[in-house]
């Protein structure tokens, strides 16, 4: 019997069992799953700062993956530890970390972290607060970035430095699940039922460069008359914007807050405090798309620490672009017009309006100067406001415009939309009785000789030499309903 072929067979069967065994450890080896790298859109991410008993302190962070889908975190999030005075430049420390650092103090790589739709991930920084001897001098932080794929993914920012970095930084690897050492989480169950916060605003849409005000009623056990710094040194806004950046700023470090005490009531032994809050739109965040905004109050029984105590309710606010407002413009004067839109055409005794602006060199055939909407934005048109007997209504506490740029005059391109968010309230010309009332926005540029320029540096003397264009917009009625109306 030829026993030739048999055993060749048994060779190749064990050749199979064998290279089916040397494909499967390498597959053990290498990545199970073929997933991309996470990127800030796809995280959710939270913070905690403590402050241990061993002089050591501690920025921890909590990932979660909101994309719907799986991806990889590698390595470490890269960080900004910098120091914000009033009226002094950002200064970025010079902070040196050593990530998954081993026993000679050295980095170590380590395998990249799968990461599911919906699951935690966590990593922390930790660092010695107290000067230890032969180490860098410490630095007092408010200001800490951290950055994923060279994409700022968190912006942590107090009033005050609460972080004091005096060694190298120590970055874990990547892990799954909450970080264990969550204790001091400074939200006890008394703590929340003992204090709410709810957050409201006036509408779930606004455009880019409107102004947001937002309410915020904090329910808690009387304890007195409220300050407004008591209640608003404690809040912190947090944001996270569409393209996955998440900011915390304390309400009382931003030089726009201002943050107001509205009103103050007794029910039940519960004092409801209503707070008036600049929610920071167009200097701290913006851009189109859906931004999501809480607010959180932290325990302050240590000033080195941030552990929020109490989260409001999550607002969804969508930012739209002012260019797809569908626009009635006024007469065209030699190929120049101007816009006003309001939302609708009632409003209530007190609250503000809103009034989307826009000015347009259709077609005019010299070249137009102006102020600029960049720089001098309030001084590119006049609003009116006249009551039905046609008397001009001013006076009401006007506000102080933000503003200001290098002087010159800023050229208007021919079909360039130059969209302005302007309400009636800042500019002290919000109505304080009922009745019907009418809004009408002027726009007076000048002829220029120039078209070389987009930002031109003219004299006064210039401006007053060249023609003036007396630019009307539309006149758009509305009426103000009082609350007994």
């Amino acid at each position: 019997m030829n026993l030739k072929w048999p055993l060749i067979l048994v060779g190749k069967i064990m050749l199979l069992v064998l290279c089916f065994s040397c494909v499967t450890t390498r597959a053990q080896d290498s990545p199970a799953i073929s997933a991309p790298d996470c990127s800030p859109e796809n995280l959710d991410p939270d913070i905690r700062v403590s402050t241990s008993h061993d002089n050591s302190q501690a920025v921890r962070t909590k990932l979660r993956n909101v994309s719907g889908h799986a991806c990889y975190l590698r390595g470490e999030l890269a960080t900004n530890f910098m120091t914000v005075k009033s009226g002094a430049p950002i200064t970025l420390n010079p902070v040196r970390s050593c990530y998954n650092c081993g026993p000679d103090g050295k980095s170590r790589w380590s395998e990249p972290l799968l990461l599911e739709n919906n699951h935690i991930a966590h990593q922390a920084f930790t660092w010695a607060n107290r000067r230890i001897s032969g180490e860098i001098p410490c630095v007092q932080v408010n200001l800490l970035e951290l950055f994923l794929n060279s994409k700022m993914l968190v912006l942590f920012q107090t009033q005050n430095p609460i972080l004091a970095v005096c060694s190298q930084v120590e970055v874990s690897p990547f892990l799954l699940g909450a970080e264990t050492d969550d204790t001091n989480s400074g939200a006890s169950e008394e703590d929340k039922g003992a204090k709410m916060l709810k957050l409201t605003a006036d509408a779930d849409a606004y455009y880019v460069g409107q102004r947001i005000r937002l309410r915020l009623e904090i329910e808690e056990p009387d304890g007195g008359e409220p300050s407004v710094e008591r209640e608003c040194s404690l809040l912190f806004e947090r944001m996270r914007s569409p393209e996955g950046l998440t900011r915390l700023d304390q309400v009382a470090s931003a030089w726009d807050s201002d943050c107001k005490v509205t009103s103050s009531t007794i029910l039940s032994s519960k004092r409801v405090i209503t707070l008036d809050v600049n929610s920071g739109h167009n200097n701290r965040w913006g851009g189109v798309g859906e931004h999501t905004i809480e607010f959180i109050d932290i325990d302050n029984s240590h000033g080195n620490e941030w552990l929020p105590k109490v989260t409001s309710n999550m607002l969804y606010l969508h930012i739209a672009d002012p260019s797809t407002i569908k626009r009635t413009w006024g007469k065209l004067v030699d190929g120049l017009a101007a816009d006003v839109t309001i939302d609708r055409n009632s409003y209530e005794l007190g609250k503000d309006i809103p009034l989307h602006l826009a000015v347009e060199n259709f077609s005019a055939s010299v070249p137009i100067y102006g102020a600029s909407p960049v720089f001098n934005p309030c001084e590119v048109l006049e609003v009116q406001v006249r009551d039905s007997a046609g008397q001009l209504v001013s006076g009401n506490h006007p506000q102080p415009c933000m503003g200001g740029g290098p002087s010159g005059a800023w050229r208007y391109p021919s079909g360039k939309l130059i969209p302005l968010e302007w309400s009636l309230g800042p500019l002290g010309k919000l109505p304080t009785h009922s009745g019907v009332y009418s809004v009408v926005a002027i726009w007076e540029p000048s002829q220029g000789t120039d078209y070389s320029c987009e930002f031109c540096q003219v004299t006064d003397d210039d401006i007053a030499k060249s023609k003036r264009y007396d630019v009307r917009s539309n006149v758009v009625t509305f009426s103000i309903q009082g609350k007994h109306d």
